[in-house]
């Protein structure tokens, strides 16, 4: 099978997404919500013969992969610990916590309150201090939404500058 590099199809709010061929140009618009709850990595082949790996990306904002240590404190044990932030997009944080202060993680719920400070690591670098919600714990990535919109010029220049 001779695939090209993976692609990204972004779904619009009607769960609808477009691919488009890397190769020839060729565009297929198709709805994306058989989707939603299944695999988001496919295999799509063009009608001129080329396999692509397609990725549907349901997300609402763009994330960007990152290595930058920060510093978190889990409000319902006022208990602060060090962080990895492994993504950033407008609305919020993969979070991985540092060797010593995995054991944290099991502390942590969906609906908990946590505060993550970091400097992102820009040529201006930034200071930036959110107030989240966790969302997710999956392993040691824990996924948090932030709670306001405070930063969210910078966070949003931070992301879009690759």
């Amino acid at each position: 099978m001779n695939h090209s590099q993976a692609l990204r199809a972004y779904v619009d709010e009607n769960d609808k997404s477009v691919f488009v061929c890397p190769s020839c140009g060729f565009e297929k618009r198709f709805d994306a919500s058989i989707f939603k709850e299944k695999k988001k990595n496919i295999t799509v082949k063009c009608k001129c013969g080329l396999k692509s790996e397609l990725t549907i990306e349901f997300r609402k904002h763009i994330r960007k992969s990152v290595e930058i240590i920060g510093q978190g404190t889990l409000g319902k044990i006022d208990k602060k610990f060090d962080v990895i932030v492994k993504d950033i997009s407008l609305n919020g944080l993969a979070l991985e916590f540092m060797i010593g202060d995995r054991k944290h993680v099991k502390e942590l719920s969906s609906g908990d309150s946590i505060k993550v400070s970091f400097e992102l690591d820009n040529d201006k670098g930034w200071f930036i201090s959110k107030d989240c919600i966790v969302r997710s714990v999956r392993n040691l990535r824990v996924g948090v939404e932030f709670r306001d919109d405070n930063f969210s010029k910078k966070i949003g220049f931070y992301v879009m500058d690759s």
